[in-house]
């Protein structure tokens, strides 16, 4: 959580909490939370990202936060492998599924998500960093945007790639501080309706389960 507070405050323009947290991060955890922060342009914009990155500047960031010989030797052609990749370890069977259907509305959109949100942005190498963390800072912008399909798939994606449930309550409780009580508010409904749904797929499974080793 020590990182997913400045997306918070980045993610809804709230630049004076984004401040007063920045000051908070340990010099040496600086390279993990702005790698963090770039991560908002996936959710926000640039405008979003752009504001958040001047505040924390003024504030000071650390020189080895930038790995600047790295960044220039950045290769595009590995971003649609690398975006294919972090998509499936996210979304796992279901991967396949959501490609044919955003494809069917815009096959430039597909691309634009699997190449720049995922292969580009997504998938950026970060010592300390795992993709759970990423997971977890994409619910802490998308609380208070309320794009509720693709919030429940982030919270599916953060528990498949190790993040616990208490880790994601934890970030959707910080709603409220930074995005309004009623903003809270929906989220703890939908926050409800995503375990009675969880709770339905798992006792189904659980049920196959049981009927293939008993037939078996």
């Amino acid at each position: 959580d020590r990182y997913q507070r400045r997306v918070h405050g980045a993610a809804s323009g709230n630049l004076s909490a984004l401040r007063r947290d920045w000051t908070y991060l340990a010099p040496e955890d600086h390279r993990q939370g702005l790698e963090l922060l770039l991560e908002t342009v996936a959710f926000c914009g640039f405008h979003r990202l752009h504001n958040a990155l001047r505040s924390i500047h003024e504030q000071g960031v650390c020189n080895t936060a930038i790995n600047w010989k790295k960044e220039e030797t950045v290769d595009p052609t590995t971003f649609p492998a690398a975006g294919e990749s972090l998509l499936q370890q996210i979304y796992t069977t279901t991967y396949p599924a959501l490609g044919r259907s955003i494809e069917k509305m815009h096959p430039d959109v597909w691309s634009w998500i699997v190449e720049f949100v995922y292969g580009q942005v997504l998938a950026r190498d970060c010592p300390g960093l795992s993709v759970a963390d990423r997971e977890l800072a994409a619910l802490a912008c998308m609380a208070g945007i309320t794009t509720f399909p693709q919030m429940r798939s982030h919270m599916r994606g953060a528990l498949n790639c190790g993040a616990t449930l208490d880790q994601v309550r934890g970030i959707l409780d910080q709603t409220a501080t930074v995005w309004g009580r009623p903003n809270q508010t929906y989220i703890d409904g939908y926050w409800l309706d995503f375990l009675r749904e969880r709770q339905s797929t798992m006792g189904k499974a659980k049920l196959a389960n049981t009927a293939k080793a008993a037939s078996s």
